[in-house]
């Protein structure tokens, strides 16, 4: 099988769509097949700016010999020009092509007019042109004229299928998966005297900052053997350790950057991961944190929790909620034996979700709509 993955974004292993995009095709070359990776500056080069992602979408079926793939797996946002490229060709001669949703952003859209709505949040006038207006267009078309589409949560897909038009026999959930050094790892039962909180991901408000910096202050001053540790917010550390009394500040840790295969070990001596996010696709860092032997709280947002199960494998907490965040931390600060107890289960969970068993199911995927593009092609001659 001969696959191209497609996105519009840069080609950084630190971040979430390559890195899924990377460990794709590294799987899928192992299992025999090609694979391709085109990124932004595989089509555009060394160009940047605010118009990259609208140049990338005109630009990539000019750039790329495209027809020579039985697979185009393109980001959802990126793939509507390729598509109407390809359009005049008969269905049973061009590649299949694929939608891959990394979070709808139908719906991100919707959970920022929340929070501007809510006065937490303020959109540019520009928003609405682009992000909030032409581009969303963009994704609803692509996904009416696909041969599958691959979404990571159950709302994100319903939402396809019951507002944009996606029919649902090729609207799929898939998953994301977890490197090889993350799967394995030997689980440590320690609860040290000293516990420590981790956060992982941007210091931003989708990731609620707004609710958790409250909920960790007061954790903080309530508690003297509790400190905090922040990894890869990607702003620099004063604009964090300002949110919080002075007092308190020698007691966080961060890590403004790091390399993915560094994770692990700067998680070894913490015990719990809070995952506050509003909003995710899917959300990789609460797996990353289950699979270091972290036990995690994270949001019931229409992703990562959807897998999880309250008071099995995780805490599952109302998003927006400082209160929920506050209580549920101190639950596992009060409660080693519970706290051990969602570490094991977690850790022993997170075992399923290796890059190996993804890339074999969405290979399975594939092969289902080339067939069914073949079959559906026979029908008509």
């Amino acid at each position: 099988m001969k696959i191209a993955i497609i996105i519009s974004n840069t080609r950084d292993p630190d971040t979430g769509t390559a890195t899924v995009s990377i460990n794709l095709a590294r799987k899928f070359r192992l299992r025999g097949h090609s694979c391709d990776l085109i990124f932004k500056e595989d089509v555009l080069g060394n160009a940047t700016g605010k118009l990259e992602q609208i140049l990338f979408t005109f630009a990539l079926p000019f750039k790329k010999a495209l027809r020579q793939y039985d697979v185009l797996d393109i980001n959802a946002g990126d793939g509507l020009f390729v598509a109407a490229m390809l359009g005049p060709l008969q269905r049973a001669k061009r590649p299949v092509l694929i939608a891959r949703s990394h979070g709808l952003e139908h719906v991100i859209h919707e959970a920022r007019l929340a929070e501007a709505r809510a006065g937490t949040l303020k959109l540019s006038w520009k928003y609405p042109l682009y992000h909030g207006g032409y581009r969303l267009w963009q994704i609803k078309k692509y996904l009416q004229r696909v041969d599958m589409a691959f979404f990571l949560n159950s709302y994100d897909r319903d939402y396809a299928v019951d507002r944009l038009g996606m029919q649902p026999a090729r609207a799929r959930i898939v998953d994301n998966g977890l490197p090889d050094l993350f799967i394995g790892r030997e689980f440590d039962p320690t609860v040290p005297s000293q516990i420590k909180i981790a956060m992982v991901g941007s210091f931003i408000e989708r990731k609620g900052i707004r609710y958790s910096v409250p909920a960790l202050t007061l954790l903080l001053e309530k508690n003297a053997n509790l400190s905090l540790g922040f990894f890869g917010p990607r702003v620099p550390p004063d604009e964090i350790l300002e949110q919080f009394p002075q007092a308190l500040r020698d007691r966080i840790e961060i890590e403004e950057k790091y390399l993915h295969e560094e994770l692990p070990g700067l998680l070894s001596s913490y015990q719990i991961l809070l995952f506050a996010s509003l909003g995710e696709g899917f959300g990789l860092a609460p797996l990353e944190g289950m699979a270091c032997g972290l036990a995690v709280v994270v949001t019931a947002i229409p992703s990562i929790a959807e897998r999880l199960q309250h008071e099995v494998n995780a805490l599952i907490i109302p998003p927006r909620d400082q209160q929920a965040i506050q209580d549920s931390l101190q639950r596992l600060i009060d409660d080693p034996e519970f706290l051990t107890r969602l570490r094991r289960t977690g850790h022993a969970m997170v075992q399923n979700f290796s890059w190996t068993r993804v890339a074999d199911d969405t290979l399975r995927l594939y092969q289902e709509a080339i067939d069914q593009k073949a079959s559906e092609a026979a029908e008509k001659v």
